[in-house]
């Protein structure tokens, strides 16, 4: 068997020799390149031999001989192609040494090669010698093809650039390259994608409207300036491009995608979907502008719309696990509570995880805990990986079942394998909180803060906890301040600031933290913290007016049932 493959080797050699076919191999142990003539002949069975020991070494992943071997055949025959076979052994040695010593021949040899004098390019910035790589770049770009496929020149040379490690030098050679007002647009948009991939924004904008300056119909440029416009913030700015753009051309499916998207990010919701709907009357089979309709109208309570999206979808078996996963929801939300089950049940594939979630949520809320933890178990050993999550949403079932010792032992349990684990550090916290362990709150809570100072939920409900439950509130203060400053727009951080200001008898400093959020969170404990703070400002009429509508939403809740002596208010929702 080796004899005949190595026979058969040496014929290959041979018929290469003599036939010269065309081709670089991508991947070690492929053929060897092709071999034209030797420009000067010299001894050819030392040529064969030569390449058919390359070709072996190869084959059996030794790299390094492979090289040396493919180094000296195009030494020997003066053939730049076994120079560049002899690169791509280099390559896969991830040595630059030899890689250099390759490239130098490869370009004795065919001075002119373009793949030769990116690889120099790459090389010449990596060692720090910026002229020499720009010479090798301008001389790429002179060689390069040139008319309709020119912007394909200068985005590979920012590819080739992304193998530089120095993001600063990357950026030098670019701009050396191309940057001013006459350079041509292919440049410009290369350089603006450079600038904005490393968040070089207001640059990376100039820069695209240099180049729609010069060519105003250039979609993919007018996109890039938008998706820049967004990273920068101007997303106002970045929906008057599009517009005017959709004016001129709008039939173009690339710009009309970035506007729905760009309003899905803006949360305008119903305009998002009507450009999702336009896509989809002229692309009726595409799954993903249906997916976005369905979600959509989902989130506008369009329930009828939603299913009809959704049920395409999984008949047409495009998408069809994340279709069962929300025709579960749309079942949920009708109060059609075994079909939910049903459509949960279909779900697989990577919507698996957070369909048996909801199912277990599900079976929770209808009493049949024993039915939710079991298929929380079940997942666990299908999704082993996810173990902690599952932990972490078992907790949180046992806990609004009211079994909080259940739920402490759970998070104990988990805490021997995971002691420093903030998740479940921080589960456990807020479990203590509720049987009334301050002390064990306060505990779980300050080893979750000396590893990570920053976490503003752990500072939130270490100073909540601390302004509700006990005197020391200038403490609480302090860690609110802490989390308010990390996350300024958090409806609980809000809260809390308003209940330490109102807690330290500051009336008039907790009101705009309160109404900020119960603006943003229609949770019940917020709204009976709003509530308290107003009747104590004797706003008494605003604050029994906002009692009774938040009653109306959550008439089991404990939090309003609380102020039903303060504000007068009868069983029934009566009062003075």
């Amino acid at each position: 068997m080796k004899n005949s493959l190595y026979i058969g080797a040496i014929l290959f050699v041979v018929l290469l020799l003599v036939n010269g076919c065309e081709g670089l191999p991508g991947r070690p142990g492929a053929h060897p390149p092709v071999l034209a003539a030797p420009a000067r002949p010299g001894p050819t069975s030392d040529l064969v031999f030569t390449v058919l020991a390359a070709e072996l070494a190869g084959r059996e992943g030794d790299h390094a001989q492979a090289f040396e071997r493919y180094l000296a055949a195009a030494r020997l025959g003066r053939d730049p192609r076994l120079a560049q076979w002899a690169v791509q052994q280099a390559l896969h040695l991830k040595d630059d040494s030899r890689l250099r010593e390759a490239v130098d021949l490869w370009l004795e040899l065919a001075p002119d090669s373009v793949a030769a004098l990116r690889i120099d390019a790459v090389l010449k910035a990596r060692k720090g010698d910026r002229r020499a790589a720009l010479k090798a770049l301008r001389r790429v770009l002179a060689l390069a093809q040139t008319g309709e496929g020119k912007e394909n020149v200068y985005i590979e040379v920012v590819r080739l650039l992304s193998l530089v490690e120095d993001s600063r030098v990357r950026l030098d050679l670019m701009r050396a390259l191309v940057g001013g007002a006459g350079d041509p647009p292919e440049g410009l948009y290369a350089l603006a994608m450079l600038e904005a991939s490393l968040r070089l924004y207001p640059a990376a904008e100039a820069h695209c409207r240099q180049v729609l300056a010069k060519r105003p119909q250039w979609q993919e440029a007018r996109t890039l300036l938008v998706r820049v416009l967004g990273l920068e913030g101007k997303k106002k700015a970045a929906r008057r491009e599009l517009e005017r753009a959709l004016e001129s051309a709008p039939d173009s499916r690339p710009l009309r995608t970035a506007y729905a998207r760009l309003l899905l990010d803006l949360k305008d919701y119903r305009g998002a979907r009507r450009q999702f709907a336009r896509l989809l009357k002229g692309h009726p089979d595409d799954p993903d502008t249906r997916f976005a309709l369905g979600v959509l109208a989902l989130e506008l309570k369009d329930l009828k719309a939603a299913q009809r999206h959704f049920e395409v979808l999984y008949r047409t078996d495009e998408k069809a696990d994340q279709a069962a996963f929300y025709l579960g929801q749309i079942a949920e939300l009708r109060g059609h509570e075994a079909e939910a089950v049903d459509w949960f049940l279909k779900a697989d594939g990577p919507i698996l995880f957070d369909a048996r979630v909801r199912l277990a949520d599900l079976y929770a809320k209808q009493g049949r805990l024993a039915e939710a933890l079991e298929t929380l178990h079940a997942l666990a050993t299908r999704i082993p990986e996810r173990a902690l999550d599952l932990v972490l949403v078992e907790g949180d079932l046992l806990r609004d079942a009211g079994h909080l010792k259940q739920a402490l032992t759970l998070y104990d349990r988990a805490l021997e394998g995971h002691p420093d684990n903030p998740d479940l550090l921080y589960a456990r916290a807020l479990t203590a909180v509720q049987l009334g362990r301050v002390d064990a709150m306060e505990r779980d809570l300050r080893r979750i803060l000396k590893a990570h100072p920053d976490h503003a939920d752990a500072l939130n409900a270490l100073g909540y906890t601390l302004a509700d439950q006990t005197d020391r509130l200038q403490e609480a203060l302090g860690y609110i301040q802490r989390a308010l400053a990390l996350k300024p727009d958090s409806a609980a951080v809000l809260d809390s600031m308003g209940w330490v200001q109102y807690r330290l008898g500051r009336l008039h400093e907790a009101l705009p933290y309160l109404r900020r959020a119960h603006a943003q969170d229609d949770d019940p404990e917020i709204t009976a913290h709003l509530v308290e703070v107003l009747w104590k400002l004797d706003r008494h009429r605003q604050a029994r007016r906002i009692w009774r509508e938040a009653w109306k939403r959550h008439p089991k809740s404990t939090h309003l049932k609380r102020l039903r002596g303060l504000l007068g208010i009868s069983r029934r929702g009566g009062g003075a």
